[in-house]
């Protein structure tokens, strides 16, 4: 569990490291691309913290926990296939 959670910080790190390269004003975040960019980071940083917690012991990876797994990437992906282009 703790090298789990210390490859889901890392991964948030490198993330937050990564988007602070484009995004560096409180006016940048909290523009249409900042928001997407912050959801994007809290959506990943949740989507490892959840696998985490619903495979940390072994052998319990069962057929509930992928299909709610599969199920919360699906939700959060169904939106992104919709939107019209902007450019």
């Amino acid at each position: 569990m703790v090298r789990r959670l210390s490859i889901t910080l890392g991964t948030a790190g490198v993330l937050v490291y990564w988007a602070f390269k484009y995004y560096d004003s409180v006016g940048d975040w909290l523009s249409a691309a900042g928001l997407l960019a912050a959801s994007g980071i809290a959506g990943t940083i949740l989507l490892f913290l959840s696998v985490s917690i619903f495979f940390s012991k072994r052998g319990s990876c069962t057929r509930v926990g992928a299909a709610v797994l599969a199920t919360l990437f699906a939700v959060a992906h169904f939106y992104h296939g919709l939107h019209p282009v902007t450019g």
